[in-house]
């Protein structure tokens, strides 16, 4: 009997982690002093604090903001993914879990998955597609 609860509940909780994992970041709101990012239930996800931070966009699973000189991508729960420097082009958009620079001098694009980037020192290493106008 032990044995059929305990698995009923791990399986219970198991399904529950299931759905969470689906969650997506639906709206963030900006209020000057912070980030409240909700989910497309309109549930609150996470608060981060905006100190000198300027919000770029959002996609499913991921959103953008610049601070200085430096772009940081932040996961749904406000954990950090990764830092790039601004230096090498603009945030031109952010859509699903993609998003897309364009290249400070060039008409290059460069569309990049915020989960698949990687720090290195040669920017052309990151795994991005590059589509020339």
């Amino acid at each position: 009997m032990k044995k059929i609860i305990i698995l009923t509940l791990l399986t219970i909780m198991g399904f529950n982690f299931s759905l969470n994992a689906q969650e997506s970041i639906s709206y963030i709101k900006d209020t000057g002093s912070w980030f409240y990012v909700y989910d497309d239930k309109g549930k609150k996800i996470t608060t981060m604090s905006n100190s000198s931070k300027k919000l770029l966009g959002w996609g499913s699973d991921f959103f953008i903001v610049e601070t200085g000189s430096w772009f940081y991508i932040y996961d749904m729960y406000g954990k950090k993914i990764n830092v790039l420097s601004n230096s090498y082009g603009r945030i031109v958009s952010v859509s699903a879990n993609t998003f897309t620079m364009e290249k400070v001098h060039g008409s290059t694009f460069i569309v990049a998955k915020a989960r698949k980037l990687k720090p290195c020192q040669n920017k052309q290493q990151y795994n991005t597609q590059k589509f020339t106008s």
